[in-house]
């Protein structure tokens, strides 16, 4: 499942360039990590501007770009394979959920934490595969050199 909105956990730690490392994340399920997943997070007045760069593991190179709006409220999402709303909101500690949702279903939820160090993102991941079944990922990323 491409990882589809990667938005900032606390404003000013997360803004940069952030890179999946496959190494430390953890998937129980079938499906395979993206060869290569990396986002980049930038300040923007209604929110955080997002674009992520996803290489599939037969080669295709996807880019998504949109805003991220902390309002709880449901925003469409570019491209509407997996699901076709969003809805970001924050919680304590700097953390932040993201619940997806196709046809007004809920089809995935997010829940995205910052190391105290700034230098690591962690990405629980709860989403319904094309089976039914609900299946759980644990993405890490690291903070790219600028």
């Amino acid at each position: 499942m491409l990882i589809a909105l990667l938005a900032g956990t606390i404003f000013g730690q997360t803004t940069g360039t952030w890179k999946m490392n496959p190494a430390k994340s953890k998937h129980p399920d079938q499906e395979p990590f993206p060869r290569s997943l990396v986002i980049r997070i930038e300040p923007h007045p209604e929110g955080e501007a997002v674009t992520l760069w996803h290489v599939t593991q037969d080669g295709r190179s996807e880019t998504d770009s949109y805003i991220v709006r902390y309002d709880g409220q449901d925003h469409p999402y570019p491209r509407e394979e997996r699901f076709d709303s969003f809805n970001a909101k924050k919680l304590e500690a700097g953390a932040v959920e993201v619940i997806y949702k196709k046809d007004g279903k809920v089809v995935a939820r997010q829940m995205r934490r910052l190391t105290a160090d700034g230098q690591q993102m962690t990405i629980q991941d709860q989403f319904l595969s094309k089976t039914g079944q609900w299946l759980n990922r644990v993405l890490v990323f690291e903070k790219q050199k600028e």
